[in-house]
């Protein structure tokens, strides 16, 4: 039996897409089989921000003196940095080598 593994790392992520709500334009997607798909983390990225990090920017935000290092919002500083990506999409797909009949 021939068995087929690929991965896919990105910066960008689409829920939608990612949780097969729309699988109309895709007719590669068996829907018979979606529910063997395993999802690990289905929130709103802000969200699983503030529950990540909001501890730490807390305390940072404790030690400034200056109003004006503060973060406000932890999300939209990553978001804005040119040397950090605000998130990390890993899919990995696993199958076998002859899906179509």
């Amino acid at each position: 039996m021939l068995f087929s593994i690929s991965f896919n790392q990105s910066h960008q992520s689409s829920l939608s897409h990612n949780n097969r709500e729309n699988i109309h334009g895709n007719p590669g997607i068996d829907p018979s089989r979606l529910e063997e798909n395993i999802y690990f983390v289905q929130k709103d990225i802000r969200s699983v921000y503030k529950d990540v990090f909001q501890e730490a920017v807390d305390k940072y935000n404790e030690k400034q003196k200056r109003n004006d290092r503060k973060i406000k919002d932890y999300y939209d500083k990553i978001k804005k940095d040119t040397k950090t990506h605000e998130q990390r999409e890993l899919v990995v797909a696993v199958g076998e080598g002859k899906d179509d009949p």
